[in-house]
């Protein structure tokens, strides 16, 4: 299996009030990377991995992100308010999966917060598989959307 780098260079949050509750959502922008093995896909990528929709206890506005950690399970038991985000990478023209089971939160800025998170990437091919990442970014916040 060839490994692929990923590195994130920076990134967005956005929050959006739908039916009543408020949903999260994370652009980690990636630096270019090379896929080879795949003639469909023009090298380099330029992507990002996107967050989608993400329902976070306890948290209200981007503000109470500041020093939290999630993890996250790919089952939703009963008791487990946090289950696994929906997310992805766009490879040229078909969605990867990311299995995103752990964020964390640090100190925020005036329009801005830290984040890490880990993850693995389903590149869904052969030659690449599914690949294990601990990325860290700038997170710019964008006004609220509702």
């Amino acid at each position: 299996m060839k490994p692929v780098k990923l590195v994130a260079i920076g990134g967005k949050y956005s929050s959006n009030l739908f039916d009543g509750k408020l949903y999260h959502s994370i652009e980690v922008n990636l630096s270019p990377f090379e896929l080879e093995g795949n003639e469909c896909i023009d090298n380099p990528i330029h992507t990002k991995i996107s967050i989608d929709f993400r329902e976070l206890p306890g948290v209200r506005s981007w503000r109470d992100l500041e020093n939290k950690a999630y993890e996250f399970t790919d089952v939703a038991f009963e008791d487990y308010e946090v289950p696994m985000p929906d997310s992805s990478i766009y490879l040229s023209y078909y969605h990867s999966p990311v299995c995103v089971t752990n964020m964390e939160f640090g100190e925020r800025t005036d329009r801005s917060i830290r984040m890490s998170m880990k993850c693995e990437v389903d590149f869904e091919n052969e030659v690449h598989g599914i690949q294990s990442y601990e990325l860290s970014c700038l997170l710019e916040i964008e006004d609220y959307v509702g």
